[in-house]
């Protein structure tokens, strides 16, 4: 099981039972006291998680909330390892096709996210995306505005007004278009 996995066994076991001992959370997560003490420091630090130990009760809990809008949840997006390789793949081939200048800054912090989840030991993300490098043979170079103009187009089920060159006649004509898909 991954540490990501055991953050949500932890979460799971804490909202079905209320109370769960350390040797119970020991057996199930199949971890050392040591793991399942970083397990739980980084649950608190990043995600500030409410979990407390109850000396009266003997037992891990979540520490009950005065309203219903503190109430604590793990974020809901998680990845796996392999999901990871292929989200990195997935941008270097966007990065390739965009040229960095329309998702680069939007792209930023969400490869941020994918290195704090991928686990201690593995390579890093960035250290991945070295790895890969996607070449496009013969593509034609375009601005970026008009990636982003017919994406806005075809999102939102607009026309357009586009210049439009025929070679064989040599002559520019006005057209408006209904973009219907973006295929690269």
């Amino acid at each position: 099981m991954n540490r990501l996995e055991r953050f949500y066994k932890i979460d799971q076991l804490l909202q079905d039972r209320k109370i769960v001992s350390r040797d119970d959370f020991l057996a199930l997560l199949e971890v050392s006291l040591a793991t399942f003490k970083r397990d739980l420091e980084y649950m608190r630090d990043r995600f500030a998680a409410p979990v407390i130990y109850d000396n009266d009760l003997r037992g891990y809990r979540y520490e009950n909330s005065t309203t219903s809008k503190n109430k604590f949840s793990l974020p809901g997006l998680w990845f796996t390892e392999q999901e990871i390789y292929a989200l990195i793949t997935m941008q270097q081939l966007l990065e390739n096709l965009d040229q960095g200048s329309i998702i680069g800054s939007h792209i930023g912090p969400f490869l941020s996210r994918l290195d704090a989840i991928i686990s201690e030991g593995e390579p890093s993300s960035k250290e991945i995306r070295k790895r890969i490098k996607l070449v496009d043979m013969g593509k034609r170079v375009q601005g970026h505005h008009f990636f982003s103009e017919v994406g806005a187009a075809v999102f939102k089920r607009h026309r357009i007004e586009i210049q439009y060159y025929a070679r064989a006649k040599n002559e520019i004509t006005l057209r408006e278009i209904s973009p219907q898909r973006l295929v690269h």
